[in-house]
């Protein structure tokens, strides 16, 4: 071990602490509620991103449904096809 990973882990001799005491007064532990916090919190941004992913795909599809109805609309060569006003399914007038 060089010198820096001596400091680093409070090691004073290569084979590791001489006592128990030493060993437990340099080790810190991290609060567990820090952890279960970042958790919660990344699954909260997981959640919220497959949403928005969820939002933005119903957007584009209510656009494309828009785009086709307003073609049907105008295209003179599609007027035989009628359109359902309470679904907004086309259907044919046969």
């Amino acid at each position: 071990m060089d010198e820096h990973m001596k400091k680093l882990f409070c090691v004073t001799s290569p084979e590791g602490p001489k006592n128990e005491t030493q060993h437990h007064v340099n080790v810190q532990k991290e609060p567990k509620s820090k952890r279960k916090v970042t958790l919660v919190l990344f699954i909260w941004a997981e959640e919220k991103a497959k949403k928005m992913e969820k939002k933005i795909q119903k957007e584009k599809e209510r656009r494309d449904k828009e785009l086709l109805l307003e073609r049907y609309r105008n295209d003179p060569k599609l007027k035989h096809l009628l359109i359902h006003k309470n679904t907004r399914h086309y259907r044919s007038s046969e």
